[in-house]
């Protein structure tokens, strides 16, 4: 798992602390030494996430987490602990950060409800057009929000419409 992780060819390079090190990406590595140093004279749980970058120039996440093995008079022996790549969830929750700016800044009014009708989500163009601010609206039934004419207009036209093509648009 570590060759893969790192990018070696099994074999290649002996798992040591100096081969992870030089494979730290050079923004975070003032970082992780400074937590390496923290468990090493703290005897604090060593846990962070950080940037690899493999020989071949792709950088990956990486969390690791690991503790101090000392010897019977405290001193460190060394360290022992994993890695693991966490590339893929670090690009999820990338992709879904743009997602929910995209939403949020939306010029088109946009909410979710839940079952009852009680907004779980709205982006501020949706809560604009009712004149409240998105956080007041949550919790909120989206009913009490029209005059009970537009109600009615959108449970005849709107409502259904969204129970059967899961959206709405007008």
């Amino acid at each position: 798992e570590y060759f893969r992780t790192f990018g070696f060819p099994p074999g290649d390079v002996a798992p040591t602390c100096e081969a992870f090190l030089s494979s730290l990406h050079p923004e975070d590595k003032p970082r992780v030494l400074a937590a390496i140093q923290a468990a090493l004279s703290f005897d604090q749980p060593y846990d962070i996430e950080c940037r690899i970058v493999r020989p071949n120039g792709h950088i990956r996440f990486v969390h690791c987490r690991g503790t101090v093995r000392r010897d019977s008079r405290g001193r460190p022996l060394g360290m022992a602990g994993t890695v693991l790549d966490i590339s893929d969830r670090k690009q999820a929750e990338l992709a879904r950060r743009r997602l929910e700016f995209a939403v949020d800044h939306s010029m088109e009014g946009l909410a979710l409800l839940d079952s009852s009708g009680l907004y779980l989500y709205t982006n501020q163009a949706h809560a604009h057009m009712l004149g409240d601010s998105a956080q007041a609206l949550i919790g909120k039934n989206w009913n009490s929000m029209y005059d009970p004419e537009r109600v009615a207009y959108i449970e005849r036209h709107c409502l259904p419409a969204l129970f059967e093509q899961r959206y709405w648009q007008g």
